[in-house]
Order: C-alpha cells, then sequence, then structure tokens
C-alpha cells in the first residue's frame, strides 16, 4: 500500500505512516487515551492480572476464557467486569468432589469474591501506574497543550475514580481540563466524546481523539471526529485506510500543534512561559473565522 499525501505545510515525523483520506480543518479540543497513550502501562496491568489469577487453582485457565481486552476485543469489559466472570468462572471449574464442595462452601460467593479481587486489583495497579514510564513526549505535550490553554481531556476505560486518583498521583489535574474515565458499568468512550464536546461547546468535527485500540478507532468513527492512533512501530503496509499513526505522543502533538494551530511543541531544554494549567470549568472560547 502507497503513504498516502503529507499534510499541507506539514513534514511527517519520524516513523510517521499516514493513510488519511480527509484531515480536519481546525481542532479546538483533543481526546487523549491513557493506557499505552500516555503510560506504558498495558503490560504492568496484565502482569498483575495474571499474578493475581495465578493465586487459584486452574486461575489461568479460567482466566484464559474471560474478556480481558476491550481494546481488541470489540466487547465492553472493565476490571469489574473481569473478575465477576473470573469469579464465577472459579466455582464453576471446581469439582464435585468432597474436597471441592468443601472449598466452593468455605469461600465468599462468585459476585462477592469478584467484588474483592477487583478492589485488590485497583489498589496494585493504582500504587504501580503512578510510577510508571510515560509515553514518549507525553507529559511535555501536556504541558504545552497547558501553556496554550488548549481544551485537553483524557479520555479512559479506567474506572472514574481509579483514573482521578492515578492522574492526581502523576501530577497531570493541573494540566488537563477534564478527566473522564469509566463508571463500573462500563460507560462507552463515545459517551465520554459527546460529554467533551458539550463541555469545551465544539462539534464532533472539531475534537481529535489519540489511542492506541480498536476501541479508541471505534469510537472516533461511531462519533464522527478525526483519529490518531498510537503504534510503535507504524507501518503504512498494515494502517487502516483513514487512520494516522504515530510512534509516540512526539509525532501525535505535532500533529495536534498543527491541526490546532498552536504553536509547534518545545524541544528538550526549551524554555516556555510557566502555565498553571487549565482550571477544571468551561474552556475559554476559541475566536471563530469572519
Amino acid at each position: 500500500m502507497s503513504q498516502g499525501p503529507a499534510l499541507p505545510g506539514l513534514p511527517l515525523p519520524p516513523l510517521l505512516a499516514s493513510t488519511m483520506t480527509r484531515s480536519p480543518q481546525h481542532i479546538r479540543a483533543v481526546s487523549l487515551d491513557l493506557d499505552d497513550t500516555l503510560i506504558r502501562s498495558e503490560a504492568l496491568k496484565k502482569r498483575i492480572l495474571l499474578e493475581i489469577a495465578a493465586e487459584f487453582e486452574s486461575g489461568l485457565k479460567v482466566l484464559s476464557g474471560v474478556n480481558t481486552d476491550a481494546r481488541v476485543s470489540g466487547v465492553k469489559c472493565t476490571r469489574h467486569t473481569i473478575f465477576r466472570d473470573f469469579a464465577f468462572g472459579l466455582h464453576a471449574a471446581m469439582d464435585l468432589s468432597e474436597a471441592g464442595l468443601a472449598k466452593l462452601h468455605a469461600g465468599p460467593p462468585p459476585e462477592e469474591l469478584g467484588k474483592q479481587l477487583a478492589a485488590r486489583y485497583s489498589e496494585l495497579v493504582e500504587a504501580t501506574l503512578a510510577d510508571a514510564d510515560e509515553v514518549p513526549g507525553a507529559q511535555r505535550l501536556l504541558e504545552h497543550l497547558a501553556s496554550q490553554q488548549f481544551p485537553t481531556y483524557i479520555n479512559s476505560a479506567t474506572p472514574q475514580d481509579a483514573l482521578l486518583a492515578l492522574v492526581q498521583r502523576r501530577g497531570w489535574t493541573p494540566l488537563v481540563t477534564r478527566t473522564l474515565g469509566s463508571p463500573a458499568a462500563g460507560v462507552d468512550k463515545v459517551d465520554n466524546l459527546r460529554a467533551i464536546a458539550a463541555h469545551a461547546d465544539v462539534a464532533p468535527a472539531e475534537i481529535l481523539h489519540v489511542g492506541d485500540g480498536d476501541n479508541d478507532a471505534n469510537a472516533a468513527a461511531r462519533f464522527g471526529c478525526a483519529f490518531v492512533r498510537l503504534r510503535d512501530q507504524p507501518n503504512a503496509a498494515t494502517a487502516v485506510v483513514g487512520e494516522i499513526l504515530a510512534a509516540d505522543m512526539h509525532a501525535a502533538g505535532t500533529i495536534i500543534c498543527r491541526w490546532a494551530g498552536l504553536p509547534p511543541l518545545p524541544t528538550a531544554g526549551t524554555k516556555r512561559a510557566a502555565s498553571g494549567g487549565l482550571p477544571h470549568g468551561p474552556p475559554p472560547k476559541r475566536p471563530t473565522s469572519p
């Protein structure tokens, strides 16, 4: 597959492959996924999930039959649904021997066990991800967008309370306009995009969503906004027509600044004006073209 045309006036960053058929004329807000978009977190979450499952007899086997990744499964799932299904799977997998029945009745019922495991998982994840590596360029991009008072939203499938705590621990709260996660029921990212459009008072076509998963791409397509996919090694030969691929947040930030009409991202060592970030209120209105 041949590479698509470069964006007017914008040299393609290293490892950026474009097959995009159209681009927005101007964006007025940006929506950023969290896991493997701002921080390197998916592998850490997977490790914690496997460690918890391995504590139970047949736990890893049971877990293999549970939907654990909404990014690629196309089915909504949260840590609550994962551990609920895991707990019911454990009970279903217990043998009917005397020892098995004794173990079955000794533990909490599946629904309660699922809640306990989800709470434990949340505690471990929050402690681990607070110090997880950022995706290169993430911190600098957030600081730059805040200094420009550009409406910037974190849009994640992570439960809302856990997401707010994590963003606070990483010191990002003053850098973003709002942080939108998922309630226990598992809200769709499209719902968050609608909330972003309403809060920023912009149209879908004036929002850019950045993420790494198929669920991010699907949400952007259904909502009607532009999308940039984070991929470690972007390759035009494997790109979906209509997508722009970026290797990291340096590359994605170049696109964001260009489409938003903002100054370019500062390079390492470049001083920028100090900024207190954005308040958690309505963003300032950008002037419209006459």
